[in-house]
């Protein structure tokens, strides 16, 4: 009478294994992206003070040094927009990432992006999202 429901569990489990999967993927693809957030927004607030330290040289030259730090320090970067304007700095990254979905879905990328400005109050450097 037993033998009937012995296969019922393995079945089931089967079953639910790629759905396993694919939530184990996501939980690792978000944590991912989540450092590489936190890697793009932290480059971008170090050159932005940078250039605040610097604000007193040539507007080309610091938008030359920015966007060379950051392409050290990020790679492939799609868009990127520096303005230098008045005593404030403003720096837009967008970034495209392939996740571990890309092997399942070809076309599949997240799209990251930081815009960030900072300007000199009172002697003291301010950094924040724009």
């Amino acid at each position: 009478m037993m033998n009937k429901n012995k296969g019922q569990v393995l079945v089931a489990f089967i079953l639910l294994l790629p759905v396993l999967f694919m939530f184990m993927g996501l939980i690792v693809d978000v944590g991912y992206l989540y450092i590489e957030k936190r890697h793009i927004d932290n480059n971008v607030k170090d050159v932005l003070e940078f250039g605040l330290t610097h604000i007193e040289q040539d507007t080309n030259i610091i938008k030359s040094k920015i966007k060379k730090q950051l392409d050290l320090n990020i790679d492939d970067i799609k868009n990127l927009d520096i303005k230098v304007e008045n005593q404030i700095i403003e720096v837009k990254l967008e970034k495209s990432k392939k996740s571990i979905f890309s092997v399942i879905f070809s076309k599949f990328e997240y799209k990251i992006s930081s815009d960030y400005r900072g300007y000199i109050n009172e002697e003291e450097i301010v950094i924040r999202k724009a």
